[in-house]
């Protein structure tokens, strides 16, 4: 709530997009004169940033595979795994500002070190689905639809900041790889008849 603070002679409709480590939410918010009235608000309790870790994680485990020959899961190195995981949440936030993040991880099973460069589009494909996901959570969508489009006070050009906030929201996971700040000239919203 504190977007509005500063914003309160302006009248505003506002989405904002919570990708917490293993929730997701979305709101949308109407601001006027300091009163914020939430219009509409869905989200998925299982979809978070910890999704896209393990999504990054699976990936390194089957290239030590590919490099070693040793699945990592097969011989339930949970130490590796926890190393990996340190190291694919370094990444995930570095490539919100990089296009590519470096893994790198000594002696990470049998003192076989592991090292590999994780490119921002490698992310966003490994994650396609769940960025799809994030933007369609639920019903939400057809909510905000009928309240911005029968509504005429909060047609689309109304609706102009797109809000991320959240642990998840400024690592790789939203903010750099494939979720950046929407307006309502993006292929998201619908055209307004």
């Amino acid at each position: 709530m504190a977007y509005g603070l500063d914003r309160q002679d302006k009248e505003e409709t506002i989405l904002v997009f919570d990708l917490g480590g293993g929730t997701f939410d979305c709101t949308l918010l109407s601001i006027d004169s300091g009163v914020f009235e939430v219009r509409a608000t869905s989200g998925n309790t299982h979809l978070g940033g910890q999704d896209f870790d393990q999504r990054t994680i699976d990936y390194c485990i089957s290239q030590f595979k590919r490099q070693s020959g040793i699945d990592l899961i097969e011989v339930n190195d949970q130490r590796a795994i926890q190393r990996l995981r340190k190291q694919c949440e370094a990444a995930k936030r570095t490539l919100s500002t990089q296009t590519s993040a470096t893994i790198d991880c000594e002696a990470l099973h049998q003192g076989i070190d592991f090292s590999t460069t994780l490119s921002r589009a490698k992310f966003e494909a490994l994650n396609n689905d769940l960025f799809k996901k994030c933007m369609t959570p639920g019903s939400f969508y057809r909510q905000w639809t009928t309240i911005v489009f029968k509504q005429p006070f909060t047609c689309p050009e109304e609706t102009k900041t797109w809000n991320n906030i959240g642990p998840d929201s400024r690592p790789g996971s939203c903010r750099g790889p494939s979720t950046p700040p929407r307006t309502h000239t993006d292929q998201t919203a619908p055209s307004h008849q």
